[in-house]
């Protein structure tokens, strides 16, 4: 009978496979817990990850793009400078306010198994300011991997840690450091994929959302609000401001 063909077929798929959605973790620090929201302690390093479960067959690639905006001079390593083109892009690493180290990006991550064959390429751009208006920036990261991976899907993997270098900054205003580092800053992803033989798959986020000095579960709507645009603008109205 067809039904009993049926059932005979669903016990042969393992139950981890069968249930497994593939997932994106992204958290300040280590992948082993999901911590949402982090504060500026003093001058250090302060790091993001990104890491993934619940993924199986050949993963090739993975794609991420995370929004975030307000900029302070304690995070002027995501904001090159600007350029003839719109927007203003570079790979990282990029310096600080004072062209120290100020952010830098790995493939392994702390917590999560390490893919071989990865190459983690990350490039940041943004928007100038226009008329008082948020500044969104841009963080995407692309991840190859070359041979495929075979992907186990009760492993966590390693996507990338994101590495930003607070040695030079403080927590107020200030003329010869790098100020402002407890203004409240956001991240929010805008999308997750992976090939997976050669068909792309969206990565559940198990938060969309991390806070700098502000609490993305309880104040989402401010949390968002500091890491989108109120509205598009032109390169041309970029332009009359800058010159």
């Amino acid at each position: 009978m067809r039904w009993i063909s049926l059932s005979l077929l669903l016990l042969v798929v393992p139950a981890s496979d069968a249930l497994a959605v593939p997932s994106l973790r992204y958290t300040w620090g280590p992948s082993s817990a999901l911590v949402t929201q982090q504060a500026f302690t003093g001058p250090g390093d302060y790091t993001q990850t990104l890491s993934m479960s619940g993924v199986s067959g050949l993963v090739s690639s993975i794609s991420l793009r995370i929004m975030h905006g307000r900029p302070a001079n304690a995070w002027r390593m995501l904001y090159p400078r600007i350029q003839i083109e719109y927007p203003p892009t570079a790979p990282l690493p990029q310096p600080d306010c004072l062209g120290a180290p100020g952010a830098s990006a790995s493939s392994m991550v702390d917590g999560a198994t390490t893919i071989p064959g990865a190459a983690l390429d990350v490039i940041v751009s943004w928007y100038p300011p226009v008329a008082g208006h948020v500044v969104p920036g841009i963080i995407d990261m692309n991840l190859t991997i070359d041979p495929p991976l075979s992907a186990d899907a009760a492993a966590r993997y390693a996507l990338g840690t994101l590495e930003f270098h607070h040695q030079n900054s403080v927590a107020g205003p200030s003329s010869s450091k790098c100020g402002d580092a407890t203004q409240p800053h956001c991240f929010m992803i805008v999308h997750a994929n992976a090939t997976i033989g050669g068909v792309q798959v969206n990565l559940t986020p198990e938060t969309v959302m991390l806070g700098w000095h502000i609490d993305p579960v309880s104040a989402p709507v401010q949390c968002a609000y500091t890491a989108t645009p109120a509205r598009a603008q032109t390169w041309g109205s970029i332009k009359t401001i800058y010159r």
